[in-house]
């Protein structure tokens, strides 16, 4: 799922994707950086469209349940390149 995000249309906003065990990070290439209310626009326009992220500064966290179904990270996926499109 995480590939699909670094070859579509976002790929020119994402600095640095990484992954330990099951938490991943999308480190996006913004200029205000840590400051500033992007962290905040993120979550709320994902929690709108039905998801919860954690995005600190211009860093998104994935941390999903080990239960998690393939079907609900590629929702979760979905939701995050849809508000980050909304939002830049």
């Amino acid at each position: 799922h995480q590939e699909r995000l670094l070859a579509g249309p976002l790929r020119d906003h994402i600095r640095e994707a990484r992954r330990l065990g099951s938490v991943a990070a999308l480190e996006l290439d913004l200029d205000n950086g840590y400051i500033g209310d992007f962290g905040w626009r993120l979550m709320s326009e994902a929690i709108r469209r039905g998801a919860l992220l954690r995005p600190l500064g211009n860093v998104v966290y994935f941390t999903p349940a080990y239960t998690i179904s393939d079907e609900e990270l590629a929702k979760a996926y979905e939701v995050l390149e849809a508000s980050l499109q909304t939002i830049l």
